[in-house]
């Protein structure tokens, strides 16, 4: 059975997986890496590495996935040879995918958020505008219709119609 078996998961791209061999003697001995994403391994586990070979008793042995994993993982290690297999205990870990940003995409994003900078100053120059213009047409029809007064009591005096 594998000893000293311990899981590293620092993220969904840098997993690693260690154990120290413990058969000693007989028929040469192979390791199978297994895992699931359900805690039940046994029911749903999927395969990553078969055919270890077995460097010998008391040798430590590592693995790292080369296909990206991520979420909850639950990982075996099972020990094989012509009379048999002995399997591990079962380790979780959770694999968190890594965010990172490229020094490629570094102009992509300073473009975008000088482009958004400038969008939002348009918006807020276009509101205020928008409603400079709503107060002077405002107040331009106020003096349409002082005048449209003053016009219509000169008139009606002229005429000699007085209205209180």
């Amino acid at each position: 059975m594998p000893m000293n078996f311990t899981v590293v998961c620092e993220n969904s791209l840098s997993i690693n997986l260690s154990w120290i061999s413990n058969f000693n003697g007989g028929d040469d001995q192979s390791f199978q890496v297994s895992y699931s994403t359900n805690e039940h391994l046994t029911e749903s586990h999927k395969v990553l590495e078969t055919n270890i070979n077995d460097e010998g008793y008391g040798k430590s042995h590592s693995y790292t996935p080369t296909i990206e994993l991520q979420g909850d993982l639950w990982f075996r290690i099972n020990a094989s040879n012509k009379f048999g297999s002995t399997t591990s205990d079962v380790i979780y870990c959770s694999a968190v995918k890594k965010v990172t940003v490229s020094s490629d995409n570094l102009p992509i994003i300073a473009g975008a958020a000088t482009g958004g900078l400038i969008f939002a100053g348009l918006v807020i120059l276009g509101i205020v505008f928008f409603l400079r213009t709503m107060k002077e047409s405002k107040g331009k029809k106020k003096n349409l219709h002082q005048s449209d007064t003053i016009l219509t009591e000169e008139r009606e005096s002229d005429e000699g119609i007085y209205t209180y």
